[in-house]
């Protein structure tokens, strides 16, 4: 899977590109999540109600598609800690999960949105461990160099 890191979007891009958006723990729902929910008529909203064990919980997805504009729209929502529990450390578990869980289930390429709950917003440091969790979860050996040790 090819890995690139792009600035702050502004506007939620109108893609094919399966999004992965987070959601802070106990459904503290951001911005982009309600933009999106109203975009798809509630089906967001719905979605995490019909799926009651889903709250938001570090490393928690909940995978989902409607369609806008005649288009079918990818959404994984993945949860992660709320921002004042959000650690460096735990940043690097929530990206390598986020990887792992895309990879596993989508040949897509990614939109990952960090959703922000307006009132707590995240540090720039938590943001870049997210991404470097990502980073380091994704590094593979393809070829294994070894020497056998003569007896």
């Amino acid at each position: 899977m090819k890995i690139q890191f792009k600035p702050l979007i502004t506007k939620i891009p109108a893609t094919k590109k399966t999004l992965v958006l987070t959601v802070a723990d106990k459904k503290s729902v951001g911005p982009v999540f309600k933009e999106l929910d109203k975009e798809s008529n509630g089906a967001l909203s719905a979605a995490m109600t019909m799926n009651p064990n889903f709250n938001g919980a570090k490393g928690q997805s909940l995978f989902l598609t409607y369609t806008k504009n005649k288009t079918p729209r990818k959404i994984i929502l993945f949860g992660m800690d709320a921002a004042d529990k959000l650690t460096i450390y735990t940043a690097h578990h929530v990206g390598a999960k986020i990887f792992e869980t895309v990879s596993k289930n989508t040949q897509d390429s990614i939109s990952l949105i960090i959703d922000e709950n307006e009132n707590k917003p995240l540090a720039s440091d938590v943001v870049a461990a997210i991404a470097g969790g990502i980073l380091i979860k994704s590094y593979g050996f393809y070829k294994y160099k070894t020497t056998l040790m003569k007896k």
